[in-house]
Order: structure tokens, then C-alpha cells, then sequence
């Protein structure tokens, strides 16, 4: 909706006052219509009023309240808007808000294509009273002159070429020729003119007068070019936009990016978990219980124990892993938060797009490479641990064979190790270890402790 200009010329209190006389008297889908009408022609559309017959008593009522009002406004709309220009000169457009800089657009821009409709015919007769003096035209001549060429300008609503002046002035200048015909003066002001009327005819000839008095009109009711007004506060709207769609990018990166480190993190340690639930079924487990086999323990509680206790080692080392790459996508957002101010204040809108773009894939690239060079140390640690455990192993078999001092025996004890491994490792299935059921006196059997999941 176009702003009122005029009736923004009133104070706030008669503003509400006709408002509400407006919302009182007539229906609300009128209300824009009747409030226009009072911009433009200071009165209700006679089309309304007959459409809704109001009321006699209620018309006068509403005239009341609406006759003052327009005897407040400017005389057209675009005297309202050059005198809204003016209060807003005061304050710069940097601290205008983007609404009223949006109203002060729509200033310029409709000032720049509507033509006044009145002149301002007090400035235009007291320029004349000075140009007449400045050419010498006698003061009680001019005086005589100076309503015929007022009225000259008024019937015409600009400056009239030479001619046309010369025919408004007839009447004093035939008064003072005796019937004589009006010719250009010549240099000095000689020829058919009296010298009395001379210098009032060399102010209608001379062109300069022309120039500024049509120019002065022009001022007052032509079109003037505010383009450069109206593309300077576009200009300065865009960059405020831009700005705040920069802002807004920042920030929803900002927030964004630690949200997707961490969820892609989450995947990170489910995977790894899966993964350290295989290696504990597939190849830790069958040599612990291997292990337990020696010692005769393989189908005791120790082997809930002893595979917890590894699970616990594999779940600690994940975890370990885990918090440094936390802590490096930390530090990378860091950077790349700095990065991205510093780019929303040197680039524009579209580069800063593109800014904030890399800065996404850089941050997922990272992450990825360094979530594959943590899964090669993770698996790394969980081969070292079953190395470590197997030499152990080994150590005590070692001690073992050292104390039974035969070959024979030794031998004995291998074998059944290997058979133990065998059998073992043919019941874990699928991250769960089974182990160690033993039958009873009574033909039941009692169920041995399971591994579920580590950690």
C-alpha cells in the first residue's frame, strides 16, 4: 500500500481521530478506499457514499471531524512529499531503519514522476520584483506589468515564450508606445521603443530571464530526477540485506557444523563398537578361552571375567580415540568460525556463499580422513592386544613346561589346548561368546555366563 504523504502531515492525534471516524462511519472493506480518496482529493469518494447511504446525521458528524483535517493538509501530494523529504533530511540514511528508508524511496521515486499542481506564485512575484529592478524597468511600470505576467505564467502553468508575455503585457506597453507597433529593441535600447517602456521590453527579450524563470516553474511543478536519490537508498537496502543474509549464514553454519561432527561421530563409535564386538567373537575369544582351557577354568565364571575385562580394554581404547577426534574437529571449528567472520566482512554475498560452502566440505573432509586413519590405529591397538595376550600366554606355558620338566607332558598340554581353541571357537556366534556348558548328575545342563556387547 502507497504511504499517505499528505495525511502523514498531520499530527498523531488527528491521524487517529479520522481513522477511527473512518472505521465508525463507513464498512470496514471501504475504509483504504475513503482514506485514499482523503489523500488524494480531500473528501469521501461521492461513489461510496451513495453506495451506502449514510445517514444525513451521521455525514455531518463525519464532516466535522474531517473538515478541519483537510484544511491541515498540504495542497497536493507532492508538496506532501517534498515536505517529507525535508524532516527526513535530517537524519542520515545509515540510521534510518529499512522501513523508513524503504518510505523515503518511495518519496524519491514517486517525486521523480508526478508534477505539482499548484505554483508557487509568492516566490515567483517576489523573483520578479527583483529581476524588474535588476533591469532598470521603472518601479510604478513595473508594478502595472508584473500581474500580466503573473497571470501569463498562472493560465499557462509555465514561463510562455517571448511572444506570449509580449501579448499578456499589450495592454501597458500599448499605453505607453501611442499605437505604435512593439519591435526588438536594438543595442543601446534605441529604435521604435520610448526609452521609458524600453527596459521592461529588454526584460521579456532577454533570454536569461526566460531560462530562470522557466526553470523556477519548473522546480516548483515538473517532474524531478531523483534517480540518482532513489538508487542510492536501493543501493544501501542491498547491502543491508545482503548483510543480514550473510549474518544469517554465519550463524546457521556456526551451529550446524558441530551438530554433523557429532552425529557423524556417533556413527563413527557404532561401527567401531560393531567392529570390536566381531574381533572379541572371532579372534580374541576363542584364545581366551583357550587360555582358560590350560588352567582347567573354561567352563568356570573366569570366563565372563576375562572377556570383560578385554572388552573393557578394546571399549576404552575406542573411547580414547574418540575424545581426540572430538577435540581436533573442536579445534578445526575453531578455525573455521574465525575464517568465516572475517570472510562475511571482506566478501560479498555470493562469495561469502561459497566461503561457507568450503568451509562445510573442509570440515567433513577432515573428519573422514581422520576417521580413517583412527580406525586403522583402533584396529592396530586390538591386534597389539591380542599379541600382548598370546605372549603371555606363551610366558606362562613356558613356566608351565620349566616346572613339568618333561617333553612328554608338554606335549600333552599342547594338544589339548588346540583342541580346546577347536571347540571353542565353533560356538561364538555373531558377537556372542558361548562357552563351558557342563552336563549334570541329573542330565541337565548349566547354562555358561555370555558376552553381549562391550563396554
Amino acid at each position: 500500500m502507497a504511504t499517505r504523504f499528505r495525511l502523514l502531515e498531520l499530527d498523531e492525534q488527528d491521524r487517529k481521530n479520522l481513522t477511527a471516524a473512518v472505521a465508525r462511519f463507513f464498512p470496514r472493506e471501504y475504509e483504504n478506499q475513503i482514506l485514499d480518496s482523503i489523500e488524494n482529493e480531500g473528501r469521501v469518494p461521492p461513489d461510496i457514499l451513495s453506495k451506502i447511504n449514510l445517514p444525513q446525521k451521521d455525514l455531518s458528524e463525519f464532516s466535522a471531524i474531517l473538515d478541519p483535517v483537510v484544511q491541515k493538509l498540504a495542497p497536493d501530494r507532492r508538496g506532501a512529499i517534498k515536505n517529507f523529504l525535508a524532516r527526513t533530511s535530517k537524519t542520515t540514511e545509515a540510521d534510518m531503519t529499512d522501513e523508513e528508508l524503504a518510505q523515503k524511496q518511495e518519496a524519491f521515486r514517486e517525486l521523480g514522476s508526478v508534477r505539482g499542481a499548484h505554483l508557487d506564485t509568492a516566490e515567483i512575484e517576489r523573483q520578479l520584483d527583483a529581476r524588474l529592478k535588476d533591469a532598470g524597468v521603472d518601479e510604478e511600470l513595473a508594478k502595472e506589468a508584473k500581474p500580466f505576467i503573473l497571470k501569463a505564467i498562472s493560465e499557462s502553468g509555465k514561463y510562455p515564450g517571448t511572444e506570449s508575455v509580449l501579448n499578456y503585457l499589450k495592454p501597458v506597453i500599448t499605453k505607453y508606445m501611442g499605437g505604435k507597433p512593439i519591435e526588438e529593441p536594438t543595442t543601446g535600447g534605441q529604435g521604435s521603443i520610448p526609452g521609458y517602456i524600453d527596459p521592461l521590453v529588454n526584460f521579456v527579450y532577454n533570454q536569461n530571464t526566460t531560462n530562470y524563470f522557466s526553470k523556477l516553474i519548473e522546480r516548483q511543478v515538473g517532474v524531478e530526477d531523483t534517480s540518482r536519490d532513489v538508487t542510492k537508498i536501493e543501493d544501501i537496502l542491498t547491502d543491508r540485506r545482503s548483510e543480514t543474509a550473510k549474518e544469517g549464514l554465519l550463524q546457521s553454519t556456526l551451529a550446524e557444523i558441530p551438530g554433523e561432527q557429532t552425529t557423524a561421530r556417533g556413527r563413527f563409535l557404532a561401527e567401531r563398537e560393531s567392529g570390536a564386538r566381531r574381533f572379541l567373537a572371532e579372534r580374541a575369544g576363542p584364545q581366551i578361552l583357550a587360555e582358560l582351557n590350560v588352567r582347567g577354568l573354561a567352563e568356570g565364571p573366569d570366563v565372563a571375567s576375562a572377556l570383560a575385562q578385554h572388552a573393557g580394554r578394546l571399549q576404552a581404547g575406542i573411547e580414547d580415540t574418540l575424545r581426540q577426534i572430538a577435540s581436533d574437529d573442536d579445534a578445526l571449528f575453531e578455525d573455521a568460525a574465525f575464517r568465516l567472520r572475517t570472510a562475511k566482512l571482506e566478501q560479498s554475498e555470493a562469495d561469502f556463499r561459497a566461503s561457507v560452502q568450503s568451509e562445510r566440505d573442509r570440515a567433513r573432509l577432515d573428519q573422514f580422513n581422520r576417521f580413517n586413519r583412527s580406525e586403522a590405529d583402533i584396529q592396530r591397538d586390538f591386534e597389539t592386544l591380542l599379541l600382548e595376550r598370546e605372549a603371555g600366554r606363551k610366558f606362562d606355558l613356558s613356566k608351565g613346561q620349566l616346572k613339568i620338566g618333561e617333553d612328554t607332558a608338554a606335549s600333552d598340554l599342547q594338544t589339548g589346548l588346540v583342541t580346546d581353541i577347536a571347540a571353542n571357537t565353533s560356538k561364538i556366534v555373531t558377537g556372542k561368546v558361548t562357552y563351558g556348558k557342563k552336563k549334570q548328575e541329573d542330565g541337565t545342563t548349566q547354562p555358561s555366563p555370555k558376552f553381549d556387547r562391550i563396554g
